[in-house]
């Protein structure tokens, strides 16, 4: 077996194994705070953590640093990525809420009724605490260890970046397997797909997914709290719905300004992305050609000389090395477990858009 079929294995196996713990909370007897935090942590911890993490392990290697850079957990970036990541992840936040309620908008047209669960009820600060730690900090860690680090080692001999990052964001919102939640995180997904490629690194991501998750909780807890928190979620709904046309400019503004920060953060990282995976941004079939100057000093009595005993020129010799081979791109069938992880997780998100049709 392959290296890419092994680990798109692993990628389905750990979608298969979310969708079986999804099963089995449903049948779970708690409340929906308890259940919520019970499944979001298994979710997270086992199904995108530790299956993943065992499984490479037991079948790709052993060596923490292999992994390490497999999943892009590459920490020597930049500083100044840190702070754009802070910044992409409050414009993804707020370009989302218009997204959202787009896509809200049209489910609705189409006779899909939304599930009017209460959620989580914030009866303290300590169910805010649990909260931010069980759909903000965890998300943003396994998540992306599963479905950008993981989905980006599989596509490691894919050359064409665009391709890996409609791939990979497109799979990130397939992922959650429902169909309220498709849009906006496939959108997110693209996001910090492109910033995972460009920037040979997912912890910047892992940021922008926790600033939106957090200011998605934040915003819910303030909602059902009253003085300052809920001064913030009105203020913030209020602003939405001041004037159409300003709503509009703001997300088209935002949306701008990711595109112009991604360019940039590409920029940024380019040299620390051609260091640690050169093989990505290498446009040929083959290796570029090995030229060795060697300096007349190194040089054997022939190289001055000759065989013939004519001195030669005192230029430098050159040697030009043949060309190496890179690794050929991976065949279609060695996808054949991500396809049919990929199929598994459209199949559920259908339903889940036709079970709101029905309902």
């Amino acid at each position: 077996m392959s290296r890419t079929f092994k680990l798109s294995g692993i990628f389905l196996i750990s979608v298969i194994s979310l969708q079986l713990f999804r099963i089995v909370f449903s049948y779970v007897p708690f409340s929906d705070n308890i259940s919520g935090w019970l499944f979001s942590f298994v979710f997270q911890v086992g199904c995108l953590g530790l299956v993943p993490y065992l499984l490479y392990r037991a079948f790709i290697s052993k060596d923490s640093l292999t992994l390490v850079k497999d999943f892009r957990l590459n920490t020597k970036i930049p500083p100044i990525s840190w702070l754009l990541a802070v910044v992409i992840g409050l414009l993804v936040f707020y370009l989302n809420t218009g997204i959202s309620s787009f896509w809200y908008v049209t489910l609705n047209s189409l006779g899909f009724t939304y599930v009017s669960a209460p959620g989580t009820i914030f009866s303290s600060p300590e169910v805010l605490i649990l909260e931010i730690i069980t759909s903000a900090m965890l998300p943003a860690i396994f998540e992306e260890f599963a479905d950008r680090g993981l989905l980006l080692a599989v596509f490691a001999e894919e050359k064409n970046d665009n391709k890996k990052i409609i791939l990979v964001g497109v799979i990130f919102g397939l992922l959650h397997q429902n169909v309220a939640q498709l849009t906006p995180t496939m959108f997110g997904g693209l996001v910090m797909a492109y910033m995972a490629v460009k920037g040979a690194s997912i912890i910047p991501c892992m940021i922008v997914h926790f600033m939106n998750n957090f200011l998605i909780t934040l915003l819910q807890y303030s909602g059902q709290q009253q003085g300052g928190f809920g001064y913030f979620s009105d203020g913030f709904y209020a602003l939405l719905g001041w004037n159409p046309l300003f709503t509009l400019f703001s997300y088209a503004l935002a949306a701008g300004l990711i595109v112009f920060i991604l360019k940039k953060y590409a920029a940024i990282n380019a040299k620390n992305r051609q260091a640690l995976y050169p093989q990505e941004v290498q446009p040929s079939h083959f290796a570029p050609q090995s030229v060795v100057v060697r300096p007349r000093t190194q040089m054997s009595f022939d190289d001055i000389y000759g065989t013939n005993g004519a001195r030669q020129p005192a230029e430098p010799v050159i040697h030009i090395l043949e060309p190496v081979a890179v690794q050929s791109k991976p065949k279609k069938w060695e996808y054949a477990l991500l396809y049919c992880a990929v199929l598994s997780m459209a199949a559920v998100t259908y339903f889940t858009f036709l079970w709101g049709l029905w309902r």
